[in-house]
């Protein structure tokens, strides 16, 4: 079994994680973290930097009160910059947090998902905060119906918050879980909660055959559909129905 024995007439709806998914957050990490740590004389490579960011995000997501993310962010630098023997600035740990909403969508996510969007009411699960989700929303082309954050959710994913919230959202609109994919690229923070609660989904493998973990946290979760990028998933769930 594989995705294309995924039938895309069994769903009704679509939900999806953003950042790593959709959004290509290891770029928009980057693009403070690089400069940071070159500007520090640190010899830090990328995969280096961005597993550190990981962990510290995944450590903090799961403190009681919750913070918002953009806090996350930040405390996460700090850890960072303190592993390697440095401060860091308030200016830096501000950079970072403000940076969320700019991070750039993978080449092929606005075009599929306007193509999903005339076949599939569309969802989103997501870890960041409402206003940092604004930013993305608009770069996405505001096609989700259904939006739950973090601040919509009260925890972090791989909490089942996010998907209860969902599932509820969409049975308002007459969709039952079992007419639900879940699509995402983080096995530890979508693919292992969505699967118990018998959600069917796909995993987005965006990192491919490359090097490194990057921004994933490891996980034994699996699933039998997976695509290789939001192009690949599109042209198979927008084929015609009777085909």
């Amino acid at each position: 079994m594989g995705f294309t024995d995924l039938d895309p007439a069994d769903f009704d709806a679509l939900t999806f994680d953003c950042y790593g998914t959709l959004i290509d957050w290891e770029t928009g990490a980057l693009g403070v973290l690089r400069p940071w740590a070159d500007g520090q004389g640190l010899d830090a490579g990328d995969d280096d930097l961005l597993s550190r960011f990981a962990a510290a995000q995944a450590d903090r997501e799961t403190l009681r009160p919750i913070k918002r993310y953009p806090d996350v962010v930040g405390e996460a630098f700090a850890e960072i910059a303190a592993g390697y023997g440095h401060t860091l600035s308030a200016q830096d740990r501000e950079r970072l947090a403000q940076s969320i909403g700019d991070w750039p969508p993978f080449a092929d996510s606005v075009q599929a998902l306007g193509d999903l969007k005339r076949r599939f009411r569309l969802g989103v699960l997501s870890n960041v905060d409402v206003c940092s989700f604004a930013r993305t929303h608009a770069r996405l082309g505001k096609v989700m119906e259904v939006m739950v954050t973090a601040d919509d959710a009260g925890s972090y994913k791989p909490a089942l918050a996010h998907f209860h919230r969902g599932i509820d959202e969409f049975a308002k609109l007459g969709i039952e879980k079992s007419r639900i994919l879940h699509i995402a690229q983080s096995r530890f923070h979508d693919i292992a909660p969505a699967t118990s609660l018998d959600l069917t989904c796909v995993w987005v493998n965006r990192r491919g055959g490359r090097q490194g973990r990057g921004l994933n946290i490891p996980s034994d979760a699996e699933t039998p559909y997976v695509v290789g990028d939001m192009a690949e998933l599109a042209a198979h769930l927008c084929r015609d129905r009777g085909r």
